[in-house]
């Protein structure tokens, strides 16, 4: 028997979790997925804008354009996922609006809840209501109550 999981990918996380629902071996095992304030596609002028305020600008530069560069891929892939999808996105996150409504329109299985006055770091400053929203949705998927 194949085992059903969640999967949860916060940060660059989340865009790993994306790449590796592009597999449909992997893709057939999951209930939903859970991004902790990260979007697929994000604007890569405000990411490098965003790591520079945080002195992450000049580190790892080559891993931040390569992961850039995997934008359109990683929409696609989101974009074509058949699972509920849910964006834990802080209020005050480096992610654009626009970002999130291009997701949003992307999948029409994708929601959105927003954790006001928290930073990126949505795990660090609000463990609680993190872990409250990740248990409300997986109880939902994992016992297979959610509609398509």
């Amino acid at each position: 028997m194949t085992e059903t999981v969640l999967t949860l990918g916060a940060s660059v996380g989340g865009l790993a979790a994306i790449a590796a629902l592009a597999d449909p071996a992997v893709a057939q095992r999951v209930a939903g997925l859970v991004l902790v304030d990260v979007v697929p596609e994000p604007e890569p002028d405000r990411v490098r804008a965003w790591l520079g305020d945080q002195g992450l600008g000049d580190q790892r530069a080559d891993l931040v354009e390569d992961i850039l560069a995997s934008g359109s891929e990683l929409h696609a892939t989101a974009a074509a996922l058949d699972l509920p999808i849910v964006l834990v996105r802080a209020g005050r996150s480096p992610i654009g609006d626009a970002d999130v409504d291009r997701f949003l329109a992307a999948n029409r299985r994708v929601t959105s809840t927003v954790l006001p006055d928290v930073g990126h770091l949505v795990a660090k400053e609000a463990p609680t209501e993190l872990a409250r929203i990740v248990s409300a949705f997986a109880t939902t998927w994992l016992t297979g109550r959610h509609s398509s």
